[in-house]
């Protein structure tokens, strides 16, 4: 038998065979879906970090590294303060993320507490801290008008720091005063503190090898 007509009739046999099972089939378990591990994300963060030191301007440097620190510890707000140079005692405000705003507000300071040079130490603003007199020393950042105009309730501090010398501040925030800082956060926050403590140092020697240099130039020239 020669015709095409069994052979088709068993094709279509078949694919209705087909679709009637495909119909039939129950779905596939949903899977869990794979998040990324905070330690790996913390890694990848430092060595950006350190791959940008000196290589981008430092005021745009630390505007990005407030936006990657706030993403990975999933706070409300992180912000990066320098020694003033005209003032060291005192802290200006050059790096923040917060809200939707990547910008630091311009002529924004803090002095430096004997907190400063503690590890880490968190301030907290209680429900009724309001009502209480004599506790503004213990508010840290929390007692400002940009820290009341936020909303921000808790505040972890961590030193900048480089061969015993502080430089700066690393402040993250919080509106809830209940959610608590969990010991990740804290070593997470603590190494990235480290690490742009560690890479405002090597900014400071680049910047101080290039004035030696063309001082060595001025020197030179003045010579010929």
């Amino acid at each position: 038998d020669w015709s095409w007509s069994r052979s088709a009739s068993q094709y279509v046999d078949v694919f209705r065979a087909a679709v009637a099972s495909a119909g039939d089939r129950s779905a596939l378990p949903r899977g869990k879906t794979i998040e990324p591990h905070r330690a790996d994300l913390l890694l990848e963060t430092i060595l950006r970090w350190n791959d940008l030191a000196g290589v981008i301007d430092k005021a745009e440097y630390l505007r990005h590294a407030a936006g990657d620190a706030r993403d990975l510890l999933d706070r409300d707000a992180v912000l990066i303060w320098l020694a003033d140079e005209a003032k060291p005692s005192r802290l200006r405000l050059t790096g923040g993320s917060f809200g939707d705003s990547m910008e630091a507000p311009p002529d924004v300071y803090d002095e430096q507490a004997f907190r400063s040079w503690s590890l880490q130490y968190v301030y907290r603003l209680e429900e009724e801290e309001g009502a209480r007199n004599g506790l503004g020393a213990q508010l840290g950042f929390l007692k400002s008008k940009l820290a009341r105009d936020q909303e921000w309730r808790i505040q972890l501090a961590l030193p900048l720091s480089a061969q015993g010398s502080i430089l700066g501040r690393m402040d993250v925030f919080s509106k809830s005063s209940t959610a608590a800082f969990s010991e990740w956060e804290v070593t997470a926050a603590s190494a990235l503190a480290s690490t742009l403590g560690v890479n405002l140092e090597r900014w400071r020697l680049l910047q101080q090898g290039q004035k030696l240099l063309e001082l060595d130039r001025e020197l030179a020239d003045a010579r010929t």
